[in-house]
C-alpha cells in the first residue's frame, strides 16, 4: 500500500527534524530478539554521530526497519551487522552491512525491483514479500536521495544517502 501510494505520488511528507542516530536505533530494536536468538554481533552505534535531517520521520523508520529486516534475515550465525553514519556536502549518509553469504553480482542490479528475491528459497517464507527493498528505493527517492548496495568479500552493504535540507534539492 505505501509503495502504491508513493508511486501514484499520493504519499503526502510530513517534515519535521529527524535525528537519524535515534531513529537507527529505535528500528535496530524491533530485531532485538533476532538479534539475541542469532547470536549477531551490532557494531558502530558507538561511534555513530547525531546528524539531523528535515525528513518524514515515519517514511524515514520504514527505510531503516527494512534494511535491518533484511540484515537479520541474511547475516550469518553469529555474524555482524554494522551501522556507519556521515555528513558529507549536505547530506547524510547512513550506511548499514551485515556479513553473510552475500548477493551474487549478477543478481545485485535486480534487488531493488519489486518481489525480486535473491534467495529463491525463500519464495516460501510467509514474512518475505520481495517489497521491502523497493520500498526502500521509493522512500529515499522521495525524500530527493539515492540508496546504492555493494556485494563482496561475503559483506552486503546498503548506503542511503539523505539531504539534511529538503528545500535545497526540490
Amino acid at each position: 500500500l505505501t509503495l502504491s501510494k508513493i508511486e501514484a505520488g499520493e504519499e503526502d511528507l510530513h517534515y519535521s527534524t529527524t535525528d537519524l542516530n535515534q531513529l537507527l536505533f529505535n528500528a535496530l530494536l524491533s530485531f532485538e530478539s533476532a538479534v539475541d536468538e542469532g547470536g549477531l554481533v551490532i557494531e558502530g552505534f558507538e561511534d555513530l554521530p547525531h546528524i539531523k535531517v528535515q525528513a518524514d520521520s515515519e517514511l524515514l523508520f520504514q527505510v531503516a526497519y527494512n534494511l535491518f529486516d533484511n540484515a537479520v534475515k541474511f547475516t550469518n550465525k553469529g555474524g555482524t551487522i554494522r551501522v556507519g553514519m556521515e555528513e558529507a556536502d549536505g547530506r547524510a549518509l547512513v550506511s548499514i552491512s551485515n556479513s553473510g553469504k552475500g548477493i551474487p553480482e549478477e543478481e545485485i542490479h535486480r534487488i531493488f525491483e519489486r518481489f525480486y528475491k535473491v534467495d529463491k528459497s525463500r519464495g516460501l517464507d510467509k514474512k518475505g514479500t520481495g517489497l521491502g527493498l523497493a520500498i526502500v528505493k521509493s522512500i529515499v527517492k522521495l525524500h530527493s536521495g539515492e540508496v546504492a548496495v555493494k556485494s563482496e568479500n561475503s559483506v552486503t552493504t546498503f548506503l542511503v544517502k539523505l539531504p539534511k535540507n529538503q528545500k535545497k534539492y526540490k
